[in-house]
């Protein structure tokens, strides 16, 4: 079937200013220096041309009706960098919906990560290459924090979308496993672990499961902690979504 001219539309995304309140989501990949010492290099290559391509996945759902785009990213060496467009609701929540894809894809890949959300002023000047502001900050020092694969939510998101965090359906909180005990937090779940997706996608929500389980066999020590607590997270996931 031919494409439709909507179809074949370029998102715009001319119209986003440089410098507003937006929310940000920081993610990392957790144990890439030891990845690019022992690994080949063309593995390497290939883990971030997969990565590359589940962030531009993304970018393609948070497009709006009138094909505005509404998340960009970023990648810096084992870092990625997800931003709204602005403050606005639909914003929110097409970067949920960004970020519980692409975590999704992370888990299926094999690629341990931890990230948190933010919100506040900040700087995008893509022409220049200029990436700043406290809700980048907020998000990198709290994703540090956690001791468990997953994506927790800053408090400065609380304030301003409390009234929607609850109704949102990739987002539970959950007393989050940090470095130094425990905290309950609003957290960003990967697509197809809750109770509804094992229902409805089965393959998808299994793929998840799995991927887990392998990342387990190829881990040993004191990192087995991150892989027990995110077993211990999906299960709650899926029990709190039934």
């Amino acid at each position: 079937m031919p494409a439709t001219k909507k179809e074949t539309q370029v998102p715009s995304i001319d119209k986003w200013p440089i410098t507003t309140e937006r929310f940000v989501a920081f993610i990392d990949i957790m144990g890439f220096k030891d990845m690019v010492m022992k690994m080949p290099h063309s593995a390497i290559y290939k883990m971030m041309l997969a990565i590359d391509s589940s962030k531009t996945i993304s970018e393609e759902i948070a497009i709006d009706k009138k094909n505005n785009q509404l998340v960009k990213s970023t990648t810096y060496s084992d870092s990625i960098m997800l931003y709204s467009k602005n403050k606005t609701v639909g914003c929110f929540e097409a970067l949920i919906a960004a970020v519980s894809g692409l975590t999704y894809d992370l888990f299926i890949e094999g690629i341990p990560h931890k990230g948190a959300m933010a919100y506040g002023k900040m700087t995008l000047d893509s022409e220049r290459s200029i990436f700043f502001g406290q809700p980048l900050i907020d998000a990198y020092l709290l994703q540090e924090e956690l001791h468990f694969y997953g994506v927790i939510i800053h408090g400065t998101v609380e304030q301003v979308m409390h009234r929607q965090l609850n109704q949102q359906e990739f987002i539970k909180r959950y007393d989050c496993h940090l470095k130094n005990g425990k905290s309950n937090h609003y957290t960003v779940h990967p697509m197809y672990i809750s109770a509804s997706s094992a229902a409805h996608f089965p393959d998808e929500h299994e793929k998840a499961i799995n991927s887990l389980v392998q990342m387990k066999h190829k881990t040993s020590g004191h990192l087995r902690r991150y892989i027990d607590n995110t077993d211990s997270y999906f299960k709650y996931i899926f029990k709190e979504t039934k």
